[in-house]
């Protein structure tokens, strides 16, 4: 369970990677004054990236089709996890597969957005999600020093799972403008993080706010 629990971590900290990063590839459009440009600022060297007003309409259409299609799946799974009679291992089965498939959707998304972008935009998509990826290591190492118990593993994953679920929502939404976008994001990044650290005991949270102020992304 600990190592299925690690993995999916890691694959959700480079999936939401991948959502910042697109945070930055919409709002290079705007709404108004597209194609747009976008710096981003890594390791490497400053790099532009431009998006049509086109690839920002399709970039909308491949969240809003993977959110409905997520909440769909939780509907008819979490009824039939209600109704299984059994209960116990089966029960976490069912939701393990749940996750598995949450995840595949999520992952699929985010390849289909990546066909959407050119070539030159492609190579800095995929450099800012290999820069990301310490993200996941940092999470794993955040939540071992924490010394979480089982509850309050459940319970952040559930403030997660949320979260990403409003973020999707936002992506998906064409009727906010960009900076609408980015706004909603930042608060839902901003409250999910204030409602995990509700979760730790005082000196855990002694340990969170400390990732927090060396801007450690972990959540």
């Amino acid at each position: 369970m600990l190592k299925t629990g690690k993995k999916l971590m890691v694959k959700v900290a480079t999936v939401f990677a991948g959502i910042i990063m697109l945070v930055g590839i919409m709002a290079a459009g705007g709404d108004n004054r597209l194609p747009g440009t976008l710096k981003i600022v890594q390791a490497s060297p400053v790099e532009d990236l431009n998006i049509t007003s086109q690839q920002k309409t399709e970039i909308e259409a491949i969240f809003r089709q993977a959110s409905g299609e997520i909440k769909e799946l939780k509907k008819n799974t979490r009824g039939q996890i209600k109704q299984n009679p059994f209960g116990g291992k089966q029960r976490n089965q069912q939701i393990r597969e749940l996750r598995e498939q949450i995840q595949t959707i999520r992952t699929n998304a985010l390849e289909n957005v990546r066909k959407e972008l050119t070539p030159s935009q492609q190579t800095t998509f995929g450099q800012f999600i290999a820069n990301r990826k310490g993200a996941g290591e940092n999470r794993k190492e955040l939540l071992k020093n924490l010394e979480l118990t089982r509850q309050q593993k459940q319970e952040i994953a559930k403030i997660n799972e949320k979260s990403k679920v409003q973020i999707w929502d936002v992506f998906g939404d064409s009727a906010i403008s960009i900076e609408q976008k980015v706004t909603q994001i930042k608060k839902i990044k901003q409250a999910s993080a204030k409602t995990v650290r509700e979760q730790l005991t005082a000196n855990q949270q002694t340990q969170f706010d400390a990732w927090q102020q060396r801007k450690v992304s972990a959540f």
